[in-house]
């Protein structure tokens, strides 16, 4: 079977105006395709869809509508990726802290590069080899360099988290024995169980928005483990919704003033954005400010 033919954009555009979606300006639509592709950018057109494995849209969406939700995404990752990196960075300061004292507190402080040290050996093996290919790929940076000369590649733990992505960050946590997994998630008020299932979901969501995946009208895999309590009182809460991973990036947000920070500008990005997009779609609730304000005490 043959793939779908490539377009030019006056093409696209003709495509577009086939399955109903009303463009006035033509120029407009070209300037869009040509910082957009096609295909991502009518993904964020599929709530207007008559059906949902078709492409004909709903009487009266236009263009403007898609690109303005299409800019409150990207705005929406921007303002994530911001949070985000202040969670990581406590992550990569608690996991070594307190993994390094536990692991490494006799000479010669390597035993963190030792597979039987841990409790999961596999995933530890698959993350020794993801940061060999970082320390090829870096072999030119100071630190590289660094312990290259004088400790003959090997590093201390608190230097070692820092070239493990987000991702393998989150793998190693759960390589480490349970009594190392509670005392990082104590630190943080959590529970060790939660904080596996979170720090995967953050690293997804990290990823997503790094490299500009969809955050609108999407579920979001791992869903995030929320408390009992809190799903008690609010049912209609999902947990694969962007609302649920929002109130999770809160909760681990390490200052008071981070936390009330970021609920203001989502306010104001949710108020910029008001006319085009349903925040029903990304999980958020009527209350969803008195829900963040739990999280900001």
């Amino acid at each position: 079977m043959d793939l779908k033919q490539p377009l030019p954009y006056d093409k696209q555009i003709q495509k577009l105006l086939e399955h109903g979606l009303i463009i006035n300006n033509h120029a407009f639509a070209e300037k869009i395709l040509s910082q957009v592709n096609y295909y991502r950018f009518t993904g964020y057109g599929v709530q207007f869809r008559k059906k949902p494995n078709a492409s004909d849209f709903l009487p009266g969406t236009d263009i403007e509508t898609l690109y303005s939700i299409y800019l409150f995404d990207q705005e929406m990752r921007g303002l994530l990726l911001t949070y985000l990196d202040i969670i990581e960075a406590l992550f990569r300061t608690r996991i070594s802290y307190y993994a390094s004292l536990n692991l490494c507190n006799t000479p010669p402080y390597n035993q963190h590069y030792d597979p039987s040290n841990y409790f999961n050996k596999s995933t530890f093996n698959s993350i020794m080899t993801a940061l060999e290919r970082e320390h090829n790929y870096n072999c030119d940076t100071l630190i590289i360099k660094h312990h290259d000369q004088n400790y003959s590649g090997q590093m201390p733990l608190w230097v070692w988290v820092n070239i493990m992505s987000f991702s393998n960050l989150s793998k190693y946590y759960t390589c480490l024995p349970y009594n190392i997994q509670k005392q990082i998630a104590q630190s943080v008020e959590s529970h060790h169980a939660a904080l596996k299932n979170h720090l995967h979901a953050l690293s997804v969501l990290r990823n997503k928005c790094a490299h500009g995946g969809r955050l609108y009208n999407v579920k979001f895999n791992p869903p995030v483990k929320l408390e009992r309590s809190f799903l008690k009182k609010n049912s209609a809460i999902k947990n694969y919704s962007l609302f649920a991973v929002i109130y999770t990036i809160i909760k681990y947000l390490p200052n008071h003033r981070e936390k009330v920070l970021f609920k203001e500008q989502l306010l104001q990005l949710l108020t910029k954005y008001q006319d085009s997009v349903d925040k029903s779609l990304i999980g958020f609730q009527d209350n969803w400010h008195d829900l963040l304000m739990t999280q900001t005490k």
